[in-house]
């Protein structure tokens, strides 16, 4: 706890996620860290992110006590699930139209792991984001 309030009131920020989406919240709530995930919340830990994988922090969590805290929350904030789970295909989706409207692609790779728009589409089966990048 110690480590992740000096990380926080350094400036650290608390929905930085990995390259899988994991943030720090999808964390404390996998290992049962409820004080830790009450602090994130606190300071503004985004409840609905949504990991590669397509899940919440609330469904990664371990523990029954810090699934019902993560629940509270999610209705608390009028979080649609559904809705945060297709953020990601939508945004993809609006920037495919936007290249091809704009007659270009400007799919940039990613710089360590090679992967396109159209890769990162095809692994998490967002068909229709494929079919207009596709042409």
């Amino acid at each position: 706890m110690e480590v992740v309030q000096f990380l926080v009131e350094s400036g650290a920020d608390v929905n930085q996620a990995d390259n899988e989406g994991w943030t720090p919240l999808h964390v404390a709530a996998s290992c049962g860290y409820r004080d830790i995930a009450q602090y994130l919340l606190e300071h503004g830990a985004d409840v609905a992110a949504v990991t590669s994988d397509g899940e919440l922090p609330l469904e990664v969590a371990e523990d029954e006590g810090l699934e019902a805290l993560l629940r509270a929350e999610v209705a608390r904030r009028g979080v649609d699930v559904a809705a945060a789970k297709r953020a990601e295909e939508e945004r993809m989706l609006r920037d495919t139209r936007r290249w091809l409207d704009a007659g270009e692609i400007r799919d940039a790779r990613h710089p360590a792991t090679g992967a396109s728009a159209l890769h990162v589409a095809a692994a998490k089966g967002y068909i229709e984001v494929m079919r207009w990048a596709g042409g």
